[in-house]
Parts: structure tokens; C-alpha cells; sequence
């Protein structure tokens, strides 16, 4: 299994012209195609910085490693 790599380069968050209808489109079959292909994808230049990507890993790292009663305290649907 092969994860596919999607640039957002021509959309990200330091792009400061407004993008293509065709860029959005061809975006969004990378995005389409990769989740109905393989289910997950990968995203590089999108304009989030590396801190932040690393707070919210270590967030999730957290949260997982509770144990189930404690995260079957926090709702959702």
C-alpha cells in the first residue's frame, strides 16, 4: 500500500494570491483520490509550521495513551 503525497504548495497558507478554480479542483481530486485509494495521505507545503504540527502530535500522543474510561469521558458523536 502506497500512501500517496499531495503539495498544497499553489493553495497554502503563505500563498497570497488567490488560487485557480482548476488549482482548487486539482486539489481536491488529489485529496478525493488518495482517501478513496488508500484511505490516508500526506501533505507537504501547506504553510503550517513545524511547532505547531509538533504541539498537536504530542497532544494526540496524550490523549491516546489515557486510559479508556478516561477518554470515554470527552463526547462525541
Amino acid at each position: 500500500m502506497e500512501i500517496n503525497e499531495l503539495s498544497l504548495s499553489e493553495i497554502g497558507l503563505y500563498v497570497t494570491s488567490e488560487p485557480s478554480t482548476e488549482t482548487l479542483l486539482s486539489c481536491g481530486k488529489g485529496l478525493r483520490e488518495a482517501f478513496s485509494l488508500v484511505g490516508f495521505v500526506y501533505i507537504r507545503d501547506h504553510g503550517i509550521k513545524d511547532d505547531l504540527i509538533k504541539s498537536a502530535m504530542e497532544a494526540s500522543q496524550q490523549y491516546f495513551l489515557m486510559p479508556t474510561e478516561v477518554k470515554e469521558a470527552f463526547p462525541r458523536d
